[in-house]
């Protein structure tokens, strides 16, 4: 049996752990391996040199979640130079090499994202020579969102690179690793063996993704975290234009409710647990089911909080109102834009009176509806923000906090990319471009709209943030602790919300 570590490098959200890690340690148990993980995000932010240096730059900005100051500081260290970030950030990668390499592993998988890319990667050459000095045959493996995009990029720093789902994949890793032989060929992977890269064939996605384990939290530092992870489904029922998800999950699945209910359950007596955050692209894929999942926790009286992702149109009234009962606290729910034109070129299929009726529903049954907008897509004329202005300016009441979002192509796996004359665009082109730790790739593509001058975008998001402004709408959802739930209950008086504006 091996011994394997699985890192998740800094910085990301603690308001929830890494639930893909939590499976792949279950999944790898289950076969008798010896697992041990790394979540190294809190540890970062509690570093009191890295604290002290961004508490020093937080002054440049006017508005951002500690999440994004921190990729911030990470960023102006490997991406702009800074060299007093490089060597804060060197020295924590350093330390916790040292406490990885300590452990001995045989097997060291990586769990990235485009904001955990930059030190995972440090982190990954760092273990990497480790390796190479110690003459230790140890397997770098690589898996998550970016690694399943940038795969032939970031092969120089690992031996596989996971696509897409990885539990079975990574249990065939362990299990050819065991048997010494195969790890070249093995489905789902790109590998990289004495410089020979081999593209293996699509691994096809688990049919019933109730025959996992459920996930393991044991040695992720709980306290450090405001919620459980759970997940009910994998995939989603919608094909909006600017979304790449379906490089990760191409179909939509759910799990029975009384398994769920059975999970919630479980990590309630383990952990003593309250509070939950479901990672589902969206709760409510199947109303049937989320109903069910509530009818039971309503029985059981579990005395929890729970949250996540949702659809406004599938929120019916009857349906919130028993979330509300089975623990529902909040949902976060991507409307994107109030003009009927910009929602049916995204594919949205949703229609501004349904965004009406789901945001009420909530709000009768007490749920904090946080909502996401996207300005600036490439079929949005000025007339469709003021659509989207006037929307909030109208149904503010309805509307606990928001987030505007810039629509970006950071990837080239979205409808929009592959198809942008479709949505009246004249030309993409690579907007910026990184050179980190060798590998040269587009982080992010910019794109020309006939008819739009460039500084659209900026005034989109300007006339967006400062309607949220004048309706004296936060940026900011509560949902981890008592202090957080009266905060949200004071928020929903706008002589209180004030004091948490950050436009």
């Amino acid at each position: 049996m091996a011994r394997i570590s699985l890192i998740e490098p800094p910085p990301w959200d603690v308001g929830s752990p890494n639930l893909g890690i939590a499976y792949l340690k279950s999944s790898l148990q289950a076969e008798g391996h010896e697992v041990r993980t790394f979540l190294l995000s809190p540890y970062f932010y509690d570093d009191k040199k890295i604290k002290n240096a961004v508490l020093r730059q937080k002054k440049r900005f006017k508005k951002g979640h500690v999440l994004n100051i921190y990729f911030d500081m990470v960023w102006d260290a490997y991406i702009e130079g800074d060299a007093e970030k490089f060597q804060l950030c060197e020295d924590f990668i350093e330390r916790w090499a040292e406490e990885i390499w300590s452990w001995d592993a045989e097997i060291i998988g990586f769990s990235l994202n485009n904001i955990t890319l930059p030190m995972g990667l440090r982190l990954a050459h760092n273990l990497r020579n480790k390796i190479r000095a110690g003459k230790n045959n140890s397997l770098l493996v690589a898996g998550g969102p970016t690694p399943s995009m940038l795969s032939h990029q970031l092969l120089p720093f690992f031996d596989i690179i996971c696509i897409g789902e990885g539990e079975e994949t990574f249990r065939e890793i362990a299990a050819n690793w065991d048997l010494k032989k195969g790890l070249e060929s093995i489905a789902g992977t790109f590998s990289n063996f004495n410089g020979v890269v081999i593209h293996n064939p699509s691994r096809l996605l688990i049919k019933d993704i109730d025959t996992l384990p459920f996930p393991d939290f044991t040695d992720i530092p709980k306290k450090k975290y405001g919620a459980v992870s759970i997940q009910s489904s994998r995939g989603c029922v919608a094909r909006c234009a600017f979304c790449d998800e379906t490089i990760y999950w191409s179909k939509y699945r759910w799990r029975e409710p009384e398994k769920v209910v059975e999970e919630i359950e479980f990590q309630h007596k383990r952990y003593r647990a309250k509070d939950f955050r479901f990672h589902d692209s969206l709760i409510n894929g199947s109303p049937k089911n989320l109903e069910k999942i509530c009818d039971s926790l309503i029985e059981k009286d579990l005395d929890i909080s729970w949250g996540g992702n949702a659809r406004v149109e599938r929120l019916p009234e009857h349906l919130t109102s028993k979330m509300a009962e089975a623990g529902c606290r909040f949902l976060l729910i991507g409307i994107e834009s109030a003009s009927q034109n910009v929602l049916d070129s995204m594919g949205k299929k949703i229609s501004v009176e349904e965004i009406k009726k789901g945001l009420k529903s909530c709000q009768n049954a007490g749920i904090w509806t946080h909502t996401h907008w996207m300005v600036g897509f490439p079929t949005e004329k000025w007339e469709d923000l003021e659509n989207t202005v006037e929307f909030i300016e109208e149904n503010s009441e309805v509307i606990d906090s928001a987030s505007v979002h810039p629509f970006t192509m950071l990837t080239r796996f979205c409808d929009v990319f592959n198809n942008p004359g479709s949505y009246g665009i004249t030309e993409i082109y690579p907007f910026r471009e990184i050179n980190l730790s060798g590998i040269k790739f587009v982080w992010e593509y910019g794109f020309k709209v006939e008819g739009r001058d460039n500084g659209y975008m900026e005034k989109a998001t300007s006339a967006v943030e400062e309607a949220l402004k004048r309706q004296e709408i936060p940026d900011t959802i509560f949902t981890k602790s008592l202090q957080g739930k009266i905060l949200q209950n004071l928020c929903k008086f706008k002589y209180f919300r004030r004091l948490f504006i950050p436009y």
